[in-house]
């Protein structure tokens, strides 16, 4: 196997397998709501991700991002929605089987927020500058393809790991300590990806 591949498998786990909005939030969810009702929010962050990391790729990400006003624009948008889902995550209460309007993200409201999150533009465009310098949409396509199987694995430790974790919140306050936790974890994670360089 060329060094290459293995430089890029092994970053693509890194990137994937590190806290940040995705994993933080997937395992906030599998703790509040369990593993089943969860699969929606994992499988919208992988097709969401891989098709912002395609179409990112191929030229969208860099042109966005080559303008310093709309880039400004998009760093402030991602940082309101990240508090506000933080701020979301702090207050929620223990989901009632019996409470229709608290739910987990669905497949489309995870798949969308890849577009606004931070540590994914990072990893994605930081991936194709590495490992598909030509723009080639074939090199493009397999970076793609290898995040995208790196991905699943990862995330699904950090799923299971929350509904670990609803074993051993007891009580109402257990879980708000929990959720207060993860919410300043998704904000610490995430705001300071908004300063950083993109490409």
């Amino acid at each position: 196997m060329d060094s290459w591949i293995i430089g890029l498998v092994l970053f693509a786990f890194a990137a994937s397998i590190t806290p940040g909005p995705n994993n933080l939030m997937i395992m906030t969810s599998g703790a509040n709501f369990g593993i089943m009702k969860s699969l929606p929010h994992w499988a919208g962050i992988h097709i969401g991700f891989l098709l912002m990391m395609f179409i990112g790729g191929m030229g969208a990400g860099a042109l966005f991002m080559s303008h310093p006003v709309i880039e400004l624009g998009f760093r402030l948008v991602c940082g309101a929605i990240i508090l506000w889902l933080s701020w979301k995550i702090a207050n929620a209460r223990r989901a009632d089987p019996g409470e229709g309007q608290l739910r987990p993200l669905t497949f489309l409201q995870a798949a969308a927020f890849q577009w606004i999150n931070p540590k994914a533009w990072i990893m994605a465009l930081s991936a194709i500058s590495i490992y598909a310098p030509g723009d080639s949409a074939g090199d493009i396509a397999l970076v793609t393809l290898v995040f995208g199987l790196s991905g699943i694995p990862c995330t699904a430790i950090w799923l299971f790991a929350g509904e670990a974790v609803q074993k051993l919140l007891h009580k109402d306050s257990h879980f708000r300590i929990f959720n207060v936790v993860m919410a300043l974890l998704l904000t610490g994670s995430s705001l300071p990806m908004l300063f950083a360089k993109v490409v």
